[in-house]
């Protein structure tokens, strides 16, 4: 077995590195381009459901709302 006839012998630190260029900037480009695409489809469709209650759109009576009261807690010393 030569090194012609299965292409060119590279060290093993190039062939470590593995490949880049202009086919990998536009795959991740692409990739990137999809994703943020993909969010804001996401938040366009469901982004108004978010903020709104979903108990029906109706908020709850004063007397049923839980309140947490808590004393401020002393400061922690290092």
């Amino acid at each position: 077995m030569s090194s012609n006839e299965h292409g060119p012998e590279i060290t093993p630190v190039r062939a470590r590195q593995g490949s880049g260029g202009r086919r990998l900037f536009w795959v991740l480009t692409g990739s990137t381009a999809l994703a943020i695409v993909a969010i804001i489809g996401a938040w366009s469709l469901w982004g108004g459901s978010l903020s709104r209650p979903h108990n029906g759109g109706e908020e709850a009576p004063a007397n049923q709302v839980v309140r947490f009261s808590t004393q401020p807690m002393a400061p922690r010393q290092s």
